[in-house]
């Protein structure tokens, strides 16, 4: 396949993911045709149990309700889950990692440029580690980074030819995952509703991420929080 060809291909079932992360493959069948898989599969490892009694435990679960800690692990497993497939999927297929692949994905959005400070922000990476990040990119021809107009010290970062071409090389593959693992099993409400409470939370912690004044932790006198 050419550099900036699309191999539009689709992935096989029997990819190398589904032996990664499902323990009992043999017994349990994909859903068929118009059928959506079990909303609530038999798999029950790290799940709270309802009947547990908090004050046994030392750790987080002693501070939250059983529905409270079952939410919050679920969160974070399934997050942790799809991060894995999506930068094993870059680093195999297509030499890159995920932080490079979300650098590149976001200079396109953004229209080809963006100053570095935004750019950290919106990959929630300190800019330390976006530097380096940055340096990976720019060695191999994918992103150049210029000063930015008026600003000796602002540097902007732009998205290459070549880094478009990589790009776009791992793009399907990267948005099958993302449908298969995630978007697939969601029915268009339930996107609607995970994008907006996602939304939501992300507006509230990058106000604290920035240190500004929060007022849903601290409202005003006489208001509520949200």
């Amino acid at each position: 396949m050419q550099s900036g060809q699309v191999d539009a291909r689709p992935l096989p079932c029997s990819c190398d993911f589904d032996r990664l992360y499902d323990p009992h493959p043999s017994s349990r069948g994909r859903p068929g045709p118009g059928r959506r898989a079990d909303r609530h599969p038999q798999v029950t490892e790290g799940r709270a149990d309802p009947d547990h009694d908090a004050d046994e435990l030392a750790g987080t679960g002693r501070h939250l309700t059983s529905q409270e800690l079952y939410t919050w692990t679920r969160f974070l497993d399934a997050g942790r889950l799809l991060e894995e497939i999506l930068a094993s999927h870059v680093a195999q297929e297509h030499h890159m990692t995920h932080s490079d692949y979300e650098v590149l994905v976001r200079l396109d959005g953004a229209g080809g440029s963006m100053r570095m400070t935004l750019l950290a922000a919106q990959v929630v990476s300190s800019a330390q580690k976006l530097t380096h990040t940055a340096n990976r990119l720019e060695r191999r021809g994918w992103i150049e980074r210029v000063p930015a107009d008026g600003d000796g010290r602002g540097l902007v970062a732009t998205l290459t030819p070549e880094g478009r071409s990589a790009l776009a090389d791992a793009a399907l593959g990267h948005a099958a995952l993302i449908k298969r693992f995630l978007l697939d099993d969601l029915n268009p409400e339930e996107q609607v509703g995970i994008g907006e409470t996602m939304d939501r939370l992300a507006a509230h912690m990058r106000v604290h991420r920035r240190g500004e004044p929060c007022h849903r932790c601290n409202p005003p006198d006489g208001q509520d929080s949200a």
